[in-house]
């Protein structure tokens, strides 16, 4: 039904199974020979055989430990089946990756790091396109244990980011950086970053970066 393999909003702590739709729509038995994808993606027919005019199942076994990434992935996954013709299936599995963190009392979460950034918006007005763009985003920890910020994600490859630093005591303050590259770019933006880290409350918070490019 689709190219895509939707893995879904996922956590990191355990292995997921699902199963998608499919049908041979020929004259002949089809098996899966072979996958080719990263190590953490195993995909398998139900039955092993699906006859002429019969439904079956890809079940796909998704390891996200593996996969050692949070947030948005996409991954290029290649099927061989057994067909004479169009035997090869080339697929995207994509999932949302979150930090599993186990069930806390409130005494245990009292005493977790927490992130609070003190803007989560900026605008830089207007600039020309070529002319690059930066900002930082200032953030405290209100928590009462360590904050390790995990990964930081754009939405878009033109804008690059870093953090300051990475682990933050209580009560101390970092920032995340981002850079803007303008190049081919024209119009209203809207650059968002995901920030992921161990605060249990908020492990995945946005900050973003506004405004508008002229043509050259």
């Amino acid at each position: 039904r689709t190219r895509t393999i939707n893995i879904g909003n996922i956590t990191n702590n355990k292995t997921i199974e699902k199963k998608f739709d499919i049908y041979n729509d020929g004259d002949s038995p089809i098996s899966l020979i072979k996958t080719e994808a990263p190590e953490f993606f195993v995909a398998t027919f139900e039955p092993g055989e699906i006859a002429p005019g019969q439904a079956g199942k890809l079940v796909v076994q998704y390891d996200p430990i593996k996969r050692k990434e949070l947030g948005y992935v996409r991954d290029d996954i290649t099927l061989y089946t057994n067909e004479s013709e169009m035997a090869v299936k080339k697929l995207s599995a994509i999932a949302t990756i979150r930090e599993y963190f186990p069930p806390m009392s409130t005494e245990d979460l009292a005493k977790a790091p927490k992130l609070k950034f003190e803007k989560t918006v900026m605008e830089f007005g207007s600039v020309n396109e070529g002319e690059p763009v930066s900002a930082e985003f200032t953030f405290t920890n209100l928590g009462k244990s360590d904050l390790d910020v995990r990964d930081i994600k754009s939405n878009c490859n033109c804008t690059k980011t870093s953090v300051e630093p990475s682990t933050v005591k209580p009560g101390e303050s970092g920032k995340v950086i981002l850079t803007f590259n303008t190049d081919g770019r024209k119009g209203v933006q809207h650059q968002q970053v995901t920030v992921f880290s161990n605060d249990p409350k908020g492990s995945m918070q946005m900050v973003a970066l506004r405004g508008t490019v002229n043509s050259k």
